[in-house]
């Protein structure tokens, strides 16, 4: 086997549109089956078409069986058209199922509960009940004169208490803010706003950002407590998160630009990808290829995409130049079939409607034929134009003949003894109508 045909097989396994169309073109050459393939993400179309109307279930065995021989595993369904060739005829329409489109899991974290910490609040709320407990004693002993000293000792002492609550609790309430407080600037830190860059690092700062502006937050404004604090930290938080938030929504705007960019710019690529086309298709192609090209463009130079929206960019403009150039080929071709088109009409007005030639006359209208011929063969092979002329070099050859039948009948009248310009001149002449692209 051929180094060749191995290229073409190994990119027909991978699911190449021109490599499978040629290995079916060969496979079906002997039923005079024509295939052109076209391939849109994993969706592959095949378009059929026969000077009959090719047997759907003999198709649809022979592209089953191929894609199995091949072990093609990129395609998820394949599109089959058959209809006959040169026809408005829509023929049938087939549709083989290979496997289901792929599915994106995703996994939800779990979050595990906190360990239990010391509850100083219901503490503080037993020793404040001791305390109050003690000054009503103290009131109760004030009545009596005999424990009136006993009595401001145990007032004394429950204020005591009573102060001393207070000012822990305060010292507490503070210890566990600060611990607050520098758990959030933590985060803060991790956050490292100023070299996120790519989509996945903005995100996991918006994270490290939300769960610090959620900690501040919970700083309660108290006596003693240090919420000022906290509102500085907080309003400085808050800030960055915005900012934060707006190059997250910036960066998923410039990934959702590229991809629509690289869709428009394939389907336009593989829309012409196996030339010859007619030239309002490649016109078509180099709409949707220049659009791709503007939408592109539109990223935004700070974003993380736009070294990657620069390569692409200009791989799309190659292809942009390449369908160009086809554009002006497929024009030239156009206009040499038209200038060949308007001599095959000039030679018809010629002779159309007249009953009466000298054979000057029409051997005039014979060079005017044969010149029509001379561009008509001039149109390039490569060209979509190239696969009309073969019928109109057919029927101006075949007035060509016509018109010398007639100059022999002429000549052959005037070695006649009757001969005369009324009669040998007289000719009825029929000639085919030119076709015009």
């Amino acid at each position: 086997m051929s180094a060749h045909k191995l290229d073409i097989i190994s990119q027909a396994q991978r699911g190449n549109p021109k490599a499978l169309s040629d290995l079916l073109n060969r496979a079906l050459e002997s039923k005079q089956i024509k295939i052109r393939a076209k391939l849109v993400q994993q969706h592959l179309t095949i378009f059929a078409e026969g000077d009959e109307i090719p047997n759907q279930q003999s198709l649809i065995g022979i592209i089953k069986r191929g894609v199995k021989d091949l072990g093609i595993d990129t395609l998820v369904s394949i599109k089959v058209y058959g209809k006959k060739t040169n026809t408005s005829n829509k023929g049938w329409i087939d549709e083989i199922f290979l496997k289901d489109a792929p599915t994106t899991t995703v996994k939800l974290p779990i979050s595990h509960p906190r360990a239990s910490a010391f509850n100083w609040h219901t503490f503080r709320q037993f020793t404040q009940h001791m305390a109050r407990q003690m000054l009503a004693h103290g009131r109760n002993l004030v009545t009596n004169k005999r424990f009136i000293i006993s009595s401001a000792g145990v007032v004394l002492t429950a204020l005591l208490i009573i102060s001393g609550i207070a000012g822990v609790s305060v010292m507490h309430v503070r210890i566990t803010q600060g611990k607050a407080i520098a758990e959030a600037k933590v985060l803060v830190s991790e956050a490292n706003t100023s070299e996120a860059s790519t989509l996945d690092e903005l995100t996991t700062a918006s994270e490290k950002l939300t769960n610090a502006r959620n900690i501040l937050r919970g700083i309660e404004n108290s006596w003693g407590s240090l919420y000022a604090s906290a509102q500085e930290e907080l309003g400085q938080v808050r800030t960055a998160l915005d900012t934060v938030k707006q190059r997250i929504d910036a960066e998923k705007s410039a990934t959702s630009i590229l991809e629509r960019g690289r869709d428009m710019a394939q389907k336009a690529i593989q829309y012409v990808n196996t030339p010859p086309y007619p030239l309002n298709e490649w016109q078509k192609a180099k709409e949707e290829l220049s659009q791709a090209i503007a939408i592109t463009e539109s990223i935004p130079t700070e974003s993380s995409y736009a070294e990657q929206a620069k390569i692409v960019l200009a791989e799309y403009k190659q292809k942009l130049d390449w369908i160009e150039q086809e554009i002006t080929n497929e024009q030239k071709a156009v206009q040499t079939l038209n200038v060949a088109d308007q001599l095959a009409r000039q030679a018809y007005d010629y002779t159309n409607g007249k009953s009466r030639f000298t054979a000057a006359e029409l051997t005039n209208a014979k060079n005017l034929w044969e010149k029509a011929i001379d561009y008509t063969k001039t149109v390039p092979p490569t060209s979509d134009a190239y696969r009309h002329i073969t019928e109109r070099i057919s029927l101006y050859t075949e007035n060509i003949n016509k018109i010398e039948d007639k100059l022999r009948e002429m000549n052959e009248c005037w070695t006649r003894s009757y001969a005369s310009q009324s009669f040998c001149n007289s000719v009825y002449l029929y000639l085919r109508r030119p076709v015009s692209y």
